[in-house]
Parts: C-alpha cells; sequence; structure tokens
C-alpha cells in the first residue's frame, strides 16, 4: 500500500506540472496582439475647436465649470445647439451639433467654453463621453 507521502508527492507534481502548462499557453499569447476591426475615432481633428486660453490642470468641479455647463447644456440656436457638456481638466468641453463656426465665438466669449467638439445626431450617449475623452486626451496628452 502507497504511503499518504507518496500520493501526496504526485499530486503535487501533477498540479505543479499543469500550472506549468497553464503558465506557458498564457505567456505565448501576451506576445500576439488580437486581430481586430479599425476603431474610427470619434473625434476627427476638422470637428475640434479649441479655445486659445485652454490650459490641462481645470478643476473639474469648480463652481465655474458647473455654472458654465448649466448655461450652455441643451442651448438651442437656429444654426446650432449643444448636445452635451462636461467638466474635464481642460475645462468644459460641449458637444455641437451644426454650425461649429457660428458657434465659436458665442460659446468661447460669452461662455467661456474650452473645446468645442462636432457631433452627429445619430451618435449615443457612449459616443459622446468617448468624443469628449478622446478631445481631452488629443488637446492635453
Amino acid at each position: 500500500m502507497p504511503s499518504p507521502q507518496s500520493w501526496w508527492s504526485r499530486a503535487q507534481s501533477w498540479r505543479t506540472s499543469l500550472s506549468a502548462v497553464a503558465l506557458a499557453a498564457a505567456l505565448a499569447g501576451c506576445g500576439q496582439e488580437p486581430v481586430t476591426e479599425p476603431v474610427e475615432p470619434a473625434v476627427d481633428e476638422s470637428e475640434l475647436l479649441v479655445n486659445g486660453r485652454v490650459t490641462c490642470d481645470q478643476d473639474v468641479s469648480s463652481e465655474r465649470a458647473k455654472d458654465t455647463i448649466e448655461r450652455v447644456g441643451g442651448l438651442q440656436q437656429p444654426t446650432w445647439s449643444v448636445r452635451f457638456a462636461e467638466s474635464t481638466a481642460a475645462g468644459v468641453v460641449v458637444l455641437v451639433t451644426g454650425d461649429l463656426e457660428d458657434a465659436e465665438p458665442r460659446l468661447f466669449d460669452d461662455y467661456g467654453v474650452a473645446v468645442i467638439v462636432g457631433s452627429a445626431e445619430s451618435r449615443t450617449s457612449a459616443d459622446d463621453f468617448r468624443a469628449v475623452r478622446e478631445a481631452v486626451r488629443e488637446i492635453c496628452g
């Protein structure tokens, strides 16, 4: 009859071998990048307008930022409208549908918005958040 110690050492050896195989398989997959479809950026360079006074150290929860978001959120004009506004490290970023050039002086000068991003009506809320993040990443690095 085998001793309990010999049974234990065989079980340990089996687990160690299995662990080594699993580790080797995991490491073999590390060097390979998964094949994915190219993702189009949510922000096209032509759709991004930056106020010249932008710095990337803004307080995202400041009263000024909150006030700006309240004032511009949902703002409707004949040629453009604000679809979404968010406070970021770059300042208040707004997504605008319509004529960005017409929106620029009003949003930059009158409301102190830091960044205007062009937005399509067909975008989802997730696309809006992603567009803001990509705009801030492009501006602030």
